[in-house]
């Protein structure tokens, strides 16, 4: 994996952000992207699991600091199908121990017909995102149209490699007193696997 600089992360969940919102969008047309995903949340882990565009990526929640900004950091990227040995590291990143595989690779299908879904301790979740995504003083901003298995949400976040830069945009945007809430967290408590 090519070397990755981890960025803060800030975000929260509401149907409407008012005036920092308003404030972003001022800032010219943004770059709009769709995205299909799905997020595996295991009961045993704490790891972010994400597959979009035939890719797994898993990031670990490296730090939380002083006012409540998570760092994560990828500890996985891999394409499907999975080799045996990439599954096994992938089972191990959901607290579960190596399994069986027929042949020598999995494809995205087997994963969550075989795996995930008839596993006690993992749920898969279909995600479609319309993400409009903006620069805002070093800081990258995004404002998300997103459904969790068709239930639509609205997520605003803000991040950046610069913890203080991020601090200091989020009090002028007003977001400083908000709850951050990451996908992971979000996921849990639409799963009712968390209160909240």
């Amino acid at each position: 994996m090519e070397k990755v600089i981890p960025r803060w992360e800030w975000r929260t969940f509401s149907p409407a952000f008012a005036k920092a919102e308003a404030r972003i969008r001022q800032l010219g047309e943004p770059l709009v992207r769709t995205a299909s995903e799905t997020y595996v949340v295991s009961l045993n882990s704490d790891k972010n699991t994400r597959i979009r565009h035939g890719v797994v990526g898993i990031k670990r929640l490296e730090r939380t600091d002083d006012h409540h900004l998570e760092r994560w950091f990828p500890i996985l990227r891999e394409e499907l199908p999975l080799r045996r040995e990439t599954l096994d590291d992938v089972l191990a990143a959901w607290g579960l121990a190596p399994i069986p595989l027929d042949g020598d690779s999995i494809t995205l299908e087997r994963l969550l017909d075989e795996i995930v879904r008839p596993h006690p301790r993992l749920r898969a979740v279909t995600v479609e995102k319309e993400r409009h995504g903006f620069r805002l003083e070093g800081c990258l901003a995004e404002v998300v149209e997103v459904t969790f298995d068709g239930v639509p949400f609205r997520t605003l976040s803000v991040e950046s490699e610069d913890e203080v830069r991020l601090v200091s945009t989020l009090r002028d945007l007003g977001l400083d007193g908000l709850e951050n809430v990451s996908y992971l967290t979000a996921l849990r408590r639409f799963l009712g696997l968390v209160g909240g």
